[in-house]
């Protein structure tokens, strides 16, 4: 499916959707702490994409999904820091 193709606000599916891009970019967040990295908003949703199986073909895919990402990419870096403070710094690496 493209990314242009995605539930937005108002689909039924749509909470189902955004819970998906956000559990994607915990396990990105997460590898990427793992590995000391980071990624930006434009490699974040690059990877998000390749993990939820989202095509993006041309620039109108790319910014429908990248809007995402930035709205909500608060909440998995947050998860991720709930996570390692529950768990006394360590947490588990969950990938899709």
């Amino acid at each position: 499916m493209r990314a242009v193709e995605a539930p937005t606000l108002g689909d039924l599916t749509w909470n189902q959707y955004r819970s998906q891009v956000i559990n994607a970019i915990t396990d990105v967040e997460a590898q990427m702490h793992h590995l000391r990295k980071s990624v930006n908003t434009e490699g974040m949703t690059y990877e998000v994409a390749e993990l939820l199986k989202l095509e993006i073909i041309d620039q109108e895919d790319f910014d429908v999904l990248s809007a995402l990402v930035k709205a909500v990419r608060h909440v998995g870096r947050e998860a991720i820091r709930a996570t390692k403070e529950d768990h006394g710094g360590q947490f588990c690496l969950r990938l899709l």
